[in-house]
């Protein structure tokens, strides 16, 4: 059997983002609670050593997330997670005990740029939910906590918008908050393309 498997375990997701690469997916259900639970099992017998919590959806948003997180702990597979961070804190002391590594996609170092690239369906920001998240998570973790930035771009009119100018503000505050590192990384379209940027856009990021 596989070493590592990347579980996505529900399509759900609590924010709207516009380029997201996952969007025609979104919020079209879940794997059944009960089979999940079978699945688990079914990794532990086939001889699997880490599971990676991840997906289109939010992988936090599964009713069973916190099951799995409890089941493979005890079966010592290892357990990554990669999320949005809005729900960290509903789980927060099991994300702290009992994973290898989370990773939350923050894209973003202040409140205006998360509101304009991470909007909640309201158009409300969840940036102060996510990185006071994030710092208690900091302070309690065993694993590793990663803060990334996908560089992101957008055309409104003929202004081109784009999250880089908050690279640096992300970075000192993913020093503040606790993370064990930072990432900057490119984003791909619905296609799962390279997106292209600006030369501008590439003069800032260097």
């Amino acid at each position: 059997g596989p070493w590592v498997i990347e579980m996505d375990p529900t399509t759900a997701c609590n924010l709207a983002c516009h380029d997201c690469i996952s969007a025609n997916l979104l919020n079209q259900g879940a794997i059944e609670r009960e089979r999940i639970k079978e699945l688990a099992r079914e990794f532990k017998a086939m001889g699997v050593r880490a599971v990676v919590l991840i997906g289109g959806g939010e992988p936090m948003a599964h009713p069973e997330f916190g099951t799995l997180l409890d089941y493979f702990h005890e079966a010592d597979i290892h357990v990554g997670v990669t999320s949005n961070g809005t729900l960290i804190e509903r789980y927060l002391d099991r994300l702290a005990a009992k994973t290898r590594w989370v990773r939350i996609s923050v894209d973003a170092g202040s409140d205006d740029v998360f509101r304009e690239f991470r909007p909640a369906p309201n158009g409300k920001s969840m940036f102060p939910t996510v990185i006071e998240g994030m710092r208690k998570l900091g302070r309690q973790k065993s694993g590793k906590l990663g803060y990334s930035f996908l560089v992101l771009s957008k055309v409104q009119g003929l202004e081109t918008r784009s999250n880089v100018h908050d690279i640096a503000n992300a970075a000192h505050l993913a020093k503040d908050i606790g993370c064990d590192y930072f990432e900057v990384k490119p984003s791909f379209d619905m296609m799962h393309f390279l997106q292209s940027h600006t030369d501008e856009i590439h003069q800032v990021v260097r």
